[in-house]
């Protein structure tokens, strides 16, 4: 059986109807050939007690369930009631987030906004009730501010509105940590995610007082920003870096990099068409006054609808350690939302080009 990648149902619930194997769309090719090769041993009357393919993740996107993949090394014990949900629109991150907590022997239910998380709290039962939330802060159809005071205002029901929320953010100035506490946030990560970091604060707010042993051989309580890299290469993609944060799981960067392919050259695309725009409202000579205060508001909307398309293709690039690039949408970032005009069109260039190395870099993976 094929099932959504969305749902969350156990072993039980197939074995009850009679499903020898399953798998979530979109599939694998191990998935595939896993689940036909169990089918042809039974017939032969062998294999008959091997389990089914327990389904691990609520990765609701195109994506394949790639997470099954990612092993785990260590025994964790999590509170038997322990439920988290993932609210996060990028794909990438998604993946990533999933596999660092299989990682830790958790799973989690996706939303891909804030009304998708409001809506799972409000599905969800006493019985099954959701124990934390790992917020991203900036996501289309509500932000992780405005889902967190939500929640903190009875909006998913008052079974939830202590719930611990840890925000997700690209940005760790204080401002930033300032408004994650502001809209009910307990705690806050920083992007890219550091799996030690992730863990110290799944303990704190799922296993308050009890500690557990780390299944990583070292400690961090705060990460420094580390300076670019001299090599060139380096500087463009730490692989090391990467494979780090993905404990050394190379099939996993390669349907990384996959995704990464297959959805950041439709975002460059649009951050190029529209700062082709920003340019061409920026040179007119206006001198009508209700004509200057148009151009203004076309900027504005220009400048808002890039910030949007830079932090898309910026999160695909964090948790992949594209450094180079990563700095460069970062600032492209700051000059959409401060309207630095001048900024925006003087960097498209050395923008395009960074993403043009990157691309050629990622497709030399592939080759080797």
């Amino acid at each position: 059986m094929m099932t959504a990648i969305s749902e969350q149902l156990d072993e039980a619930y197939y074995q009850d109807l009679q499903v020898k194997k399953y798998f979530s769309k979109l599939f694998s090719y191990h998935d595939l050939h896993s689940s036909i090769t169990f089918i042809m041993k039974e017939k032969k009357g062998y294999g008959a007690h091997d389990k089914l393919k327990s389904k691990t993740t609520g990765h609701d996107d195109k994506k394949t369930e790639i997470v099954n993949n990612f092993t785990t090394h260590a025994e964790c014990h999590w509170p038997d009631d322990c439920r988290i949900m993932l609210v996060e629109d990028n794909p990438v991150n998604q993946v990533v987030a999933l596999s660092v907590l299989k990682r830790f022997h958790l799973t989690a239910d996706v939303a891909n906004n804030g009304l998708e998380a409001l809506e799972l709290l409000k599905q969800s039962t006493h019985e099954k009730k959701f124990t934390l939330i790992l917020m991203d802060c900036q996501m289309p159809e509500m932000d992780g501010y405005q889902t967190s005071e939500a929640i903190r205002s009875d909006k998913a029901g008052k079974l939830f509105y202590k719930i611990p929320i840890i925000a997700m953010t690209a940005n760790a100035m204080d401002d930033d940590k300032e408004k994650c506490f502001k809209s009910g946030m307990d705690d806050y990560l920083t992007k890219p995610i550091d799996p030690i970091l992730l863990e110290q604060k799944l303990n704190l707010w799922l296993q308050q007082p009890k500690k557990i042993r780390s299944v990583y051989s070292y400690n961090a309580l705060e990460t420094e920003e580390t300076p670019p890299p001299k090599d060139e290469l380096l500087a463009i993609w730490d692989e090391k870096e990467c494979l780090k944060r993905l404990s050394g799981n190379k099939e996993l960067l390669i349907k990384l990099l996959e995704i990464f392919l297959d959805d950041s050259s439709q975002t460059l695309l649009k951050i190029s068409t529209t700062i082709a725009s920003i340019k061409e409202i920026h040179g007119r000579d206006n001198h009508n006054d209700i004509d200057i205060a148009l151009d203004q508001e076309s900027i504005k909307t220009l400048c808002t609808k890039l910030l949007e398309l830079v932090h898309i293709i910026k999160g695909l690039t964090g948790n992949l350690s594209a450094n180079q690039f990563h700095r460069l949408a970062t600032q492209l970032e700051a000059d959409a939302e401060n309207e630095a005009l001048e900024s925006i069109i003087s960097s498209e260039k050395t923008f395009t080009n960074a993403y043009e190395s990157l691309i050629e870099v990622f497709r030399k993976q592939f080759q080797s």
